[in-house]
């Protein structure tokens, strides 16, 4: 409690700051109230929700972490000091934060919501699909939660599925501009352009001045070879108030169409613009980079014998045939897997791998490297994780399997044939290969979404290094 009248008065001035938007104001109030009363936990609070609403959550998160101390099965407590943790950067303990606040209200929206946010910037997607489905479940009408939804659909290829959440989220506000592009990718990427210009035209119209709406034209006029005028809006569309993912969009379609027309320099640089705006922007900077080369040190300092000395021991025919395609980003397995699939006894998994979650989950169990983990598996267990890798790929593929090959594509598990090896002896390995200075220009004019691989291709340097470092292996 706050003891002297005098600061009970001051917090109360602060509090009607903070109540009329005055929000920095404020914050800064809490801040000389916290120089008389040190450790105040309910000023705390209040300070940590000042800084999460101005977008300084990092800030936030030693004053919240001073109130959970006291009320550690406050819902809301934890679910700031999540927030907080995420913008700092530490996915782990935001999402284990966000965790523990579900576990005290689980019927909160905004809770369960939150909890999806943090899982989506992990890129853990199927868990954040849960988490919005379940805030929609509690409140149908909840838009942040069906937008963010059908952009995690949209995300994983499932267009069909991403559709209607989308214009579910369409009809709440028709003028969101987020799903709007959302939507109107789902429609390019399913060949419905007269679809998707008759929504970019609705959309200009309903919003006129939306900067979104620029990138969205941008792709219609050059879809109808209008080059020049979309050359022109992605210029326009990149120097507009936007969202850094949507300004790194813009140069990004600005190079392709510079590359295409044979502007060769221009487009280097558009991609270099790109690159420099994704690096500046959260979803970089929150991203531990070092935790390629860890993993990659690990294993080159591993004993060979170390993935075979089982593999007898743990040998077992109830798995289905599988093959696992791995290579270097950019080096054809997509068009590959595209061809793989089309073959009716071939289920492919479209980059969302089974075992990466099979190895995610060895890791966090053990709380240490993969490399050291293998090594404490009983047989049982082997066999219990065979089992579950299985199980979600028949959830990813849709089928049951039998008598089918499955065909795990995910580039980066390269670096987990030695586990493979280990875990699924039977499984054979294919692995695209292609010219290295091809593959890392590639790397380096995609717009990748972030995560601790791609966050390497930001750079010409990089991308050459970690490409060196994976296929040295």
């Amino acid at each position: 409690m706050i003891q002297s009248m005098k600061n009970r008065k001051a917090f109360a001035n602060a509090q009607k700051l903070h109540k009329v938007g005055r929000i920095k104001e404020a914050e800064q109030r809490y801040r000389e109230l916290l120089k008389k009363t040190p450790g105040n936990p309910e000023m705390s609070f209040y300070l940590g929700l000042a800084l999460l609403q101005i977008g300084r959550g990092h800030e936030a998160v030693k004053p919240l972490e001073v109130v959970a101390r006291v009320a550690p099965k406050d819902p809301i407590v934890q679910d700031h000091l999540g927030q907080a943790l995420l913008a700092a950067g530490d996915h782990t303990k935001a999402i284990d934060r966000h965790k523990r606040a579900r576990a005290l209200a689980p019927d909160r929206p905004e809770i369960r919501f939150n909890l999806g946010v943090a899982l989506e910037r992990s890129e853990r997607l199927d868990e954040a699909e849960a988490e919005y489905r379940a805030t929609i479940a509690l409140a149908a009408s909840f838009f942040p939660a069906l937008a963010n939804l059908g952009a995690v659909l949209h995300k994983a290829g499932r267009y069909a599925e991403a559709e209607p959440v989308l214009r579910q989220a369409l009809r709440l506000n028709p003028a969101a501009p987020q799903p709007m592009a959302t939507l109107v990718a789902v429609l390019e990427h399913t060949y419905r352009t007269d679809e998707a210009d008759q929504l970019i035209d609705t959309f200009l119209r309903i919003a006129p001045d939306e900067p979104l709406g620029l990138l969205m034209n941008a792709r219609k006029q050059e879809r109808h070879r209008n080059f020049e005028s979309a050359s022109d809006l992605y210029r326009r569309a990149a120097a507009a108030p936007l969202e850094d993912r949507y300004l790194a969009a813009a140069w990004y379609e600005l190079g392709k169409l510079q590359d295409r027309q044979g502007d060769y320099q221009d487009a280097f640089r558009s991609f270099e613009k790109m690159n420099e705006i994704t690096k500046s922007g959260h979803w970089a900077r929150e991203l531990d980079r070092d935790v390629m080369a860890r993993r990659i040190d690990a294993y080159r300092t591993c004993p060979p014998d170390r993935w075979v000395s089982r593999n007898r021991a743990t040998q077992s025919n109830d798995m289905s045939p599988v093959t696992f395609f791995v290579g270097f980003p950019r080096s054809g397995t997509t068009l590959m897997e595209q061809i793989l699939g089309a073959h009716p006894k071939i289920e492919t998994t479209n980059e969302n791998s089974p075992l990466t979650r099979t190895l995610h989950d060895i890791r966090k169990l053990s709380n240490m490297e993969l490399s050291e983990a293998l090594g404490t598996l009983t047989d049982d267990r082997i066999a219990s994780l065979r089992k579950e890798f299985l199980e979600n790929a028949r959830h990813i593929t849709g089928s049951d399997l039998n008598g089918i090959q499955l065909v795990d594509k995910f580039p980066f598990n390269i670096l987990e044939l030695g586990p493979i090896q280990f875990l699924f002896p039977r499984a054979r390995a294919l692995v695209a290969l292609r010219d290295p200075r091809d593959t890392c220009l590639s790397c380096f004019m995609q717009q990748f979404a972030m995560n601790q691989g791609m966050v390497h291709f930001l750079s010409l340097e990089t991308t050459a290094r970690l490409y060196c470092a994976v296929m040295e292996l």
